[in-house]
């Protein structure tokens, strides 16, 4: 019977974290919108870095600033997570944080899921296309430091 509960539990709390939602724009640059977290009581502080590390590099690197952009990459990624990064962007001669050469318009980020000391989140780039390119990012909910991109 307390399984059962606690099962009952477990997948309420999944759901109603699952259905926080982003909305809203914070500082529009002169690229675009960028979008605020909305963070509920049940949403990790994790999202809330990500859409911040986010946000803030997206307006950095739109404002041409490369210096910020990277100082916000050293502490908000972890290092062994920068090394690999490096290679794939030696690899793809792309941007391994937007997986792109461009900056996109708009991001949006929203919880996944979590377990095992991480956080998953679903950050959402507009292009000026209108097109929308899905990463999938994990970060470390004990350092609140990324430590792995995938899209």
């Amino acid at each position: 019977m307390i399984a059962g509960v606690a099962a009952g539990v477990l997948s309420l709390g999944v759901a109603g974290t699952a259905l926080a939602t982003n909305s809203g724009a914070s500082s529009p640059s002169a690229h675009g919108a960028h979008s605020a977290h909305a963070k509920s009581d049940d949403t990790p502080d994790s999202v809330g870095t990500v859409s911040d590390f986010y946000n803030g590099y997206v307006t950095a690197l739109d404002k041409g600033d490369n210096g910020k952009a990277a100082g916000l990459r050293k502490s908000a990624l972890t290092a062994s997570f920068r090394k690999n990064l490096a290679g794939w962007e030696k690899k793809h001669d792309s941007d391994g944080v937007l997986r792109s050469q461009n900056v996109p318009e708009k991001v949006d980020v929203a919880y996944d899921n979590s377990g095992m000391g991480h956080c998953w989140t679903v950050v959402t780039l507009t292009w000026s296309s209108g097109k929308t390119t899905k990463l999938h990012v994990q970060n470390d909910i004990g350092s609140q430091k990324i430590s792995d991109i995938h899209g």
